[in-house]
């Protein structure tokens, strides 16, 4: 997918990765993830935005990697979810990593 791609450094070890395709200057298709770099090396995904099934919505995760709730945004557009994504996890990315934590 990634036509556009960057990432956005948080709290040590947190960070945004945003990823955009755009047809006709408007997104098709979107991901903005937050994630995590364990002391191992590996990366987790803590919560993501993303357009797959045509629907916008946020997917919030356990440690463990499973969704535990699924948020639509219904009647938005890719574009503005797309913003409000990487303004939610700039302004509020500890709320998130807090939630993420006290899963299992």
């Amino acid at each position: 997918m990634p036509e556009k791609q960057f990432r956005v450094p948080l709290d040590e070890g947190f960070f945004v990765v945003a990823e955009s395709r755009r047809e006709g200057g408007r997104i098709v298709e979107f991901v903005v993830r937050l994630m995590g770099e364990m002391p191992d090396g590996i990366l987790q995904n803590i919560a993501r935005f993303d357009s797959a099934h045509g629907v916008p919505h946020l997917d919030i995760l356990s440690r463990s990697g499973k969704q535990i709730e699924k948020i639509w945004f219904p009647g938005l557009d890719f574009d503005s979810v797309y913003g409000y994504a990487l303004q939610e996890f700039k302004t509020n990315h500890a709320y998130y990593i807090c939630r993420w934590e006290k899963t299992v």
